[in-house]
């Protein structure tokens, strides 16, 4: 009897030892579970806060690293005066998981040397108190032009010495022909180049105010030096020689009235000064 309390006792024990482990074995085993995942929960923040770290605090350090580093001219060891040491250059280590930028070599560009133009002096052609001429004749000839025959259509020496009245001069545009009276009497004709359009030779009745044996002529894009046997009658307007053309009997100046250089020189001994000159067409 006293067995069979005992084995009840025991065997209502061992029915309370069961219970009372079950919930501690469950309890062991979720806390466990528990510690684990805060293992990797604190695994996976520390490595978060690194890739944090890295990426933002690695670009600031360089470039504080670059604020306070020397100047590129003391790194590569240029001292910049005569008691100046060359800095130390400083290297910068890459942190895990930044980038490396490899420097970039700027080249300098040396200019060259330009070279310094010299001015030219141009003469300066000083005026005369002579008149210019009012057309732009033909460029001068490089050489010496060749003899201008006389273009009289009546050489003054085949005409009549004249009768001893007023000398005139008369020019007619439409003929291209210059006549020399003395009065009512034709003493001499010659072949004339007046100007063309649209620089036309003006037309009056104008008296020779101013007579040179040589005269320099110039304009617009030309010069011409000593002009022979210029004889002004109004203005710029004059008569004389010709040496760069022989076109005569066309209408070939911007105005004055050219003669071969022969006919020129008759008529400038012929015509004194105050002599008349009409110009009509």
């Amino acid at each position: 009897m006293a067995s069979d309390e005992f084995a009840a006792h025991r065997a209502s024990k061992d029915v309370q030892s069961r219970k009372r482990g079950q919930p501690k074995t469950a309890r062991v085993r979720r806390d466990r579970w528990l510690t684990a995942w805060l293992l990797v929960i604190t695994l996976l923040f520390c490595v978060g806060m690194g890739i944090i770290t890295s990426v933002a605090v690695f670009p600031v350090a360089a470039g504080m690293n670059s604020l306070f580093s020397p100047p590129s001219s003391q790194k590569e060891g240029l001292s910049a005066g005569p008691e100046t040491a060359a800095l130390p250059t400083e290297t910068v280590t890459r942190q895990p998981g930044s980038p490396t930028v490899a420097p970039t070599a700027t080249p300098t560009q040396t200019p060259w040397p330009t070279a310094t133009t010299r001015p030219t002096e141009t003469p300066t052609l000083t005026p005369s108190a002579t008149p210019t001429e009012a057309d732009t004749p033909t460029p001068l000839p490089t050489d010496t032009p060749e003899p201008v025959p006389p273009t009289a259509v009546l050489p003054p020496s085949q005409q009549s010495s004249g009768t001893g009245g007023v000398k005139w001069i008369e020019v007619d545009l439409s003929e291209q022909r210059l006549y020399a009276w003395e009065g009512k009497t034709l003493v001499a004709v010659f072949l004339i180049s007046s100007g063309a359009a649209p620089y036309h030779t003006i037309t009056g009745s104008y008296p020779i105010y101013e007579k040179h044996l040589k005269a320099n002529m110039w304009g617009p894009g030309y010069f011409l030096p000593d002009v022979p046997y210029t004889m002004y009658f109004y203005k710029g307007y004059g008569i004389h020689g010709t040496y760069w053309h022989n076109n005569f009997g066309t209408p070939m100046s911007h105005g004055c009235i050219n003669l071969s250089i022969p006919d020129a020189e008759w008529l400038y001994g012929w015509a004194p000064l105050g002599t008349s000159v009409k110009v009509h067409y």
